[in-house]
């Protein structure tokens, strides 16, 4: 029976057209299917803001089209919550996602907030891939992100693809710096 490789692109805010570029590219590469998922933000008793529901609408549709474009297949997934980290995690272990693919651009956020990146990479079991967008040198960019995969999961020891501990360690310490730094590593 074949399963079907799934990669979680979470987001809660700041759409950003090169890293929807950069996950549909990975998902492609790894023959996978992308599975966004846009969180809007509710406060009990409130609801969710306008604004939230209208970005969230936006994320999914740019990220349909680009996977369309490329042929990728995508399971695209609309979620209230009140804490964005957790629905993260609960969802990719639901779906059976083999990571979650978190984007990290200098000072900017994008896709998620720092905050949330920062508890999923404290809390969270799921094993995840760190992309270091590139920044931008005049009207040129550097060619392809820094990608660091964060294995968690002790199954993939067995597969061959997990980092060694120390490595892992190492790549959660890189990123926590850029998060902290506001982007300035």
């Amino acid at each position: 029976m074949h399963t079907t490789t799934r990669l979680l692109l979470p987001f809660t805010g700041n759409i950003n057209a090169l890293a929807l570029d950069y996950a549909v590219q990975l998902a492609e590469q790894r023959q996978a299917t992308l599975v966004p998922l846009a969180l809007i933000a509710a406060q009990s008793g409130k609801g969710a803001r306008l604004e939230h529901i209208q970005q969230a609408q936006d994320f999914l549709e740019l990220t349909r089209r680009k996977a369309e474009r490329q042929g990728v297949p995508i399971e695209p997934m609309r979620l209230y919550t009140q804490d964005a980290a957790c629905s993260i995690e609960a969802i990719a272990s639901e779906m059976e996602c083999e990571a979650i693919l978190l984007f990290l651009y200098g000072a900017g956020e994008v896709l998620l907030e720092h905050a949330e990146i920062r508890s999923l990479m404290d809390n969270s079991a799921c094993n995840m891939h760190i992309l270091l967008l590139p920044e931008k040198r005049g009207r040129r960019m550097t060619a392809h992100p820094l990608h660091i995969p964060f294995r968690r999961r002790s199954g993939d020891e067995e597969q061959g693809v997990a980092l060694p501990q120390e490595r892992a360690e190492k790549a959660g310490s890189f990123v926590q710096r850029i998060i902290r730094s506001g982007g300035r590593g």
